[in-house]
């Protein structure tokens, strides 16, 4: 198939293809107006993360991820120069800094993708 004008062929790994298609097809399901063209798709959500990380950009630019390690998100705050580390407590994010969950750290943390690499379990049941 011909690509557009200044369109891309982008190669994937095997693997993220797979999970693109399954929460395609699960996406279809419950959201009707999900594109019936896979690479269309991918397009809509590479467009959804790019204007997600810009709003992050303009609603915390004093916020950013200056490290992660398998069980801490550590964001630098410009705001005093701080550095707050967000980790798992209690099966819910914590901010050590500001010994809370619900602050503008822990806010940011779940607005990022690095989140996911925090070993966050599922709750038993």
């Amino acid at each position: 198939m011909p690509l557009k004008e200044g369109s891309k062929n982008v190669p994937l790994r095997p693997s993220l293809v797979h999970r693109l298609a399954e929460r395609w097809n699960e996406t279809k399901k419950v959201v009707p107006n999900t594109s019936e063209d896979f690479g269309g798709y991918v397009n809509e959500l590479l467009a959804e993360v790019l204007d997600k990380d810009e709003m992050i950009r303009l609603m915390a630019p004093h916020l950013s991820l200056s490290a992660v390690s398998s069980t801490v998100l550590f964001i630098r705050d410009q705001h005093g120069g701080r550095t707050a580390e967000v980790y798992l407590h209690d099966q819910q994010l914590y901010c050590d800094l500001d010994k809370s969950k619900s602050c503008e750290h822990v806010r940011f943390a779940f607005a990022i993708p690095e989140v996911s690499k925090l070993q966050l379990k599922k709750p038993k049941g």
